[in-house]
C-alpha cells in the first residue's frame, strides 16, 4: 500500500479511525492498541505513544480496549491525504 511508504504512522492511525468510523457510525469503538498495531503493521509500544499524543491533544479518549473519537474534525486533520481521497470516492 502506497500510503504505508510516504506516511507517517500517526496519519496512518487516523485515517483507520476514521474509516472505523465510517463503516461502524460510531465513535466508541472496541479496539485494543495491539488489534490496531497489527492491523498498521507497527510495534504497540509505537501507536500507543501515538495515542497518548491524540488523548493529550482531545482527539480520543481511550481505556483497556476501548477507544473514543472526541473530535472528529481535528481527527480529519490529522489523516493522510489518502483518507480524504477515499473520501471523495464515494
Amino acid at each position: 500500500m502506497v500510503c504505508n511508504n510516504y506516511h507517517t504512522v500517526e496519519e496512518r492511525f487516523c485515517n483507520w479511525l476514521l474509516m472505523m468510523y465510517n463503516c461502524c457510525g460510531n465513535s466508541k469503538l472496541r479496539l485494543t492498541h495491539s488489534q490496531i498495531a497489527n492491523y498498521l503493521g507497527v510495534h504497540r509500544p509505537s501507536l500507543t505513544h501515538i495515542a497518548k499524543k491524540l488523548r493529550d491533544r482531545q482527539v480520543i479518549d481511550y481505556c483497556r480496549g476501548k477507544l473514543s473519537i472526541l473530535n472528529l474534525r481535528e481527527l480529519q486533520n490529522q489523516a493522510c491525504e489518502c483518507y480524504h481521497e477515499e473520501e471523495n470516492i464515494f
